[in-house]
């Protein structure tokens, strides 16, 4: 029997799932860890090929890897929680820059 918690639940990864917008979630040693529908067919990648443990510097050419890391590596010290391992920010950034698909091709300029 499926309880109260569990099909809010169900509704909001489903609420994430089919957002229109990409959404790539890293752990902390920067391997993805999900990604949501949309962003699987932007980059051309599958569920399955998310739970190899793919690395974030896949989705990006190696110059532009190493900025966006940079970012990602300042946001993570700067919202670090001893109790929880992180916190989230009441700031969200967006960052322009150059992403690849999984057949290399740069997509976003």
């Amino acid at each position: 029997m499926i309880t109260d918690l569990e099909r809010t639940q169900n509704s909001q990864n489903d609420l994430v799932y089919y957002l229109p917008e990409a959404l790539i979630e890293l752990d902390q040693s920067e391997h993805i860890i999900y990604m949501n529908r949309m962003a699987l067919l932007l980059f051309g990648y599958t569920e399955d090929d998310v739970l190899k443990k793919m690395n974030a510097s896949q989705l990006f050419p190696s110059k532009e890897y190493k900025r966006i890391a940079d970012i990602i590596n300042t946001n993570i010290a700067n919202n670090t929680n001893s109790e929880r391992g992180y916190q989230r920010s009441k700031i969200v950034e967006l960052y322009e820059g150059q992403m690849k698909k999984k057949d290399k091709r740069i997509i976003i300029d």
